[in-house]
């Protein structure tokens, strides 16, 4: 009887020890294609995707949700856009990465912000994003840059 009790107890506490056990999750990975002039980021090799990159100047990327070190990184910094001014800024890639992506996001500005221009910049190894553009209103704005960057070979 002892014998018996002894089991059910350890095969309670083996039960109660499986549950509690850190359970391990596959990575996943992801293939993903980016425009090099524009900077824009697609996947390809998904359901309702491309099978691989449309065009053969756009750059495959492939990486994996492991946990380590981060081959895609997102980066940004404010600038501000003063009333009746120019205004340009720009987000640069840590050393060993490429922006592959970017845009700006603010948040209450009127329509007499104007961008024109928001892209890698296209004369250095594509290392930061660029954004330009005219405040023609009477206040000043701050605007957010990002830049994505994909950490190189």
């Amino acid at each position: 009887m002892r014998l018996l009790r002894l089991t059910s107890l350890l095969a309670a506490a083996l039960t109660v020890c499986a549950t509690l056990a850190p359970t391990t999750v596959s990575a996943q990975t992801i293939t993903a294609c980016s425009a090099d002039r524009s900077g824009t980021l697609y996947r390809v090799g998904i359901p309702g995707a491309p099978a691989d990159c449309t065009k053969s100047s756009h750059t495959k990327a492939t990486w994996s949700t492991n946990g380590s070190a981060p081959d895609i990184v997102v980066d940004s910094t404010s600038v501000s856009a003063p009333a009746g001014t120019q205004f340009s800024g720009s987000v640069t890639c840590p050393t060993g990465y490429t922006v592959i992506g970017g845009g700006f996001e603010s948040s209450g500005v009127p329509t007499t912000v104007g961008v024109w221009t928001s892209r890698p910049h296209y004369y250095t190894t594509y290392s930061f994003w660029q954004v330009r553009g005219y405040n023609s209103g009477a206040n000043g704005y701050s605007m957010k840059i990002q830049a994505i960057c994909m950490k190189r070979p």
